[in-house]
């Protein structure tokens, strides 16, 4: 799987909206915003899953596993994020990503799995999307947190 990393975070900006609250309501607010940028790759991942799965001869597009698999989840310990797959539903994840040339075993073929690039496309979609959601994310939370505190 390709790992995706956003770096066009304005991180000054960020750090100037949350620097008047305490230190564990910043966390809770740049978690916040984490959450929701997360959320975009998976929308984009699932949608593409299911628009090339249409497409390749599955007229119910995705069923069962893969759908299932998609995951978001905050670090705990410094900022970051990670959007990706749960095993065991989503061990066979890259075969449908990245594809596979011919397989065989001794007694047949298993098949060739054509690539379909849905998570390496969603990377490519939400990037842009990402950072504006993770900045709405923390300016959400810091708006609560303020109302909370009249």
């Amino acid at each position: 799987m390709a790992e995706m990393t956003i770096t066009r975070i304005d991180r000054e900006s960020l750090v100037w909206l949350v620097k008047e609250l305490e230190d564990f309501e910043k966390d809770k607010a740049i978690r916040s915003g984490l959450s929701a940028a997360t959320l975009v790759f998976k929308t984009i991942g699932r949608r593409n899953l299911r628009r090339w799965m249409g497409s390749h001869g599955h007229p119910e597009g995705v069923t069962g596993n893969l759908l299932a698999s998609f995951k978001n989840r905050i670090k705990r310990r410094r900022p970051g994020a990670l959007s990706g797959f749960i095993l065991p539903e989503g061990s066979h994840v890259w075969l449908v990503d990245q594809g596979t040339t011919l397989r065989s075993t001794r007694r047949h073929d298993t098949g060739i799995m054509p690539a379909s690039h849905f998570w390496e496309n969603a990377a490519r979609e939400g990037d842009s999307k990402a950072v504006e959601r993770l900045r709405e994310g923390v300016e959400r939370k810091i708006q609560k947190i303020r109302e909370r505190k009249r």
